[in-house]
């Protein structure tokens, strides 16, 4: 895999950012603070200026300390790019394919046709069916004589591309505006290896209580906050139901010997080769979700059985919790039933959080606390995630051993789901809610835990305990510019 320079490349001129809706300043506007993990900058007051100006709509200017500063705005996710568009014909569209000739039809219509496509079908009982779909549009097929997953499919389809970027397109998906000049603009950016879309649900409304879960809590759907994707961020992988790439850092593609997750591998391998990863939801692609209980269940049991398997390829990045000492303490805590010691480790975590930022921001101690309640919220509600699934086994066999810790637990863990369908749109009771999650949760349980005894390997049973909270201070950094 080609591996990117160590110091990322100052941001093109003339492209536009905007702020990360989390980013605020202070000190007239010599100091921008926000993120996850926060991020502290502290700028010049011509660098102050420089910002504003970007805040109200002006590109990046042709200076080299100003496009270096637009680098480390972005880096820090304080704010994000508007690209201009790019010539789609640079691009190759890949679609892997089995099976599917009719879903084909209706994924290759959308498609823009300046763009060359290459359909790959996977080894099809029905191999003519497939062909004529993609000839009538015009596209080329590249055919397996066996099935041998998408990774290879898309990997076959790769080795016949002769333009500089490539875009994967599953057959179930329909693209939408933007894609994929909008994404293709981003790869402007010299260290940006691959650009994600948002996956959302083709039909709206589709599939009764399962089909209303899948559209708004869909494992592809990585939300409407645009960012970075890298592991252990808020914005950890991205599936490659849509994806753009540059075709050159693509070298050996896809790892095929991984029946699921070959996506996040390829992503995680680019960054540690150096490159970044960039999701951009004002792109959407259309899926066609599962939403009959078995086949819906079956892939959400194949997904997390994928745990393991990456593990192994990449040490310490999927445990079962990943939570910060401080976090651990807190929850351990009020599991006990010791307010007290709860309240303690959060006096304790605000002053030290203070004092970390006292020498950069104004009122420094009212955003400790408000970082860290923001914090011990969400590390309770992935520790809720975590108890209903992957611990779900120690959770029954805590309830009929210590049925106060237990009851505790489950109290938890049923404020945590409440909370998740209070935050989604109303239309539906908790019950049509409640009981598709608690499916999805024995489902991630049997995937991670079959993962696990295939691997023989129990890492992905394990928590993992950070030094710092995500929303903690990573680091300090100043800008002169």
């Amino acid at each position: 895999m080609t591996v990117h320079p160590h110091q990322p490349p100052a941001v093109p001129a003339g492209w536009r950012l905007h702020l990360d809706r989390s980013a605020r300043t202070a000190h007239g506007g010599s100091v921008v603070f926000g993120g996850s993990p926060l991020c502290v900058l502290r700028l010049t007051a011509a660098g102050a200026a420089t910002v504003r100006r970007w805040s109200v709509g002006e590109p990046v200017g042709d200076a080299l300390t100003e496009r270096r500063l637009a680098r480390r705005l972005l880096d820090a996710g304080l704010a994000h790019p508007d690209p201009p568009p790019a010539d789609p014909a640079q691009l190759t569209v890949i679609i892997p394919v089995r099976d599917r000739p009719s879903e084909l039809s209706r994924c290759l219509a959308a498609i823009d046709d300046r763009c060359p496509v290459i359909v790959v079908d996977d080894g099809s009982a029905n191999g003519e069916a497939v062909a004529t779909a993609a000839r009538t549009a015009g596209a080329n097929v590249v055919r397996l004589d066996r099935s041998r997953g998408a990774a290879a499919a898309r990997n076959a389809g790769l080795c016949a591309v002769r333009t500089p970027f490539v875009a994967f397109v599953d057959s179930d998906c329909v693209v939408g505006d933007g894609f994929p000049a909008r994404l293709l603009g981003h790869l402007r950016d010299p260290a940006v290896a691959v650009v994600a879309p948002r996956i959302v649900a083709l039909q709206s409304g589709r599939g009764g209580m399962l089909g209303r879960y899948e559209e708004h809590h869909s494992a592809l759907d990585m939300g409407e906050r645009e960012g970075l994707v890298k592991p252990g961020s808020a914005i950890p992988y991205a599936p490659s139901a849509a994806l753009v790439a540059r075709v050159a850092v693509l070298n050996g593609g896809f790892c095929e010997q991984l029946g699921m997750g070959e996506d996040v591998d390829l992503l995680w391998r680019l960054n540690d080769a150096g490159w970044q990863v960039r999701y951009d939801p004002t792109v959407s692609v259309g899926h066609d979700h599962r939403v009959r209980w078995a086949p819906w269940l079956a892939r959400r049991v194949a997904y997390n059985a994928s745990n393991a398997p990456l593990l192994r390829r990449h040490p310490g990045r999927v445990p079962a919790l990943s939570i910060s000492r401080t976090g651990a303490a807190f929850w351990a805590a009020v599991g006990i039933g010791s307010p007290v010691a709860a309240a303690a480790v959060d006096v304790l975590s605000v002053v030290l959080l203070g004092r970390t930022l006292r020498a950069h921001l104004p009122a420094p101690y009212h955003v400790a606390t408000r970082l860290v309640v923001r914090g011990e919220l969400r590390e309770g509600r992935h520790l809720a995630r975590t108890l209903s699934g992957p611990w779900l086994p120690a959770v029954l066999a805590a309830t009929a051993l210590y049925p106060r810790l237990a009851r505790r637990i489950w109290i938890g863990v049923l404020v945590s789901a409440l909370w998740e369908w209070a935050e989604q749109p109303r239309e539906a009771t908790p019950l049509h809610y409640l009981l598709p999650k608690a499916a999805e949760d024995v489902a991630r349980c049997i995937g991670v835990w079959r993962g696990c005894v295939r691997e023989r390997r129990a890492g992905a049973l394990l928590p993992r305990l950070r030094r710092h909270r995500a929303s903690r201070v990573a680091h300090v950094p100043t800008v002169s510019s």
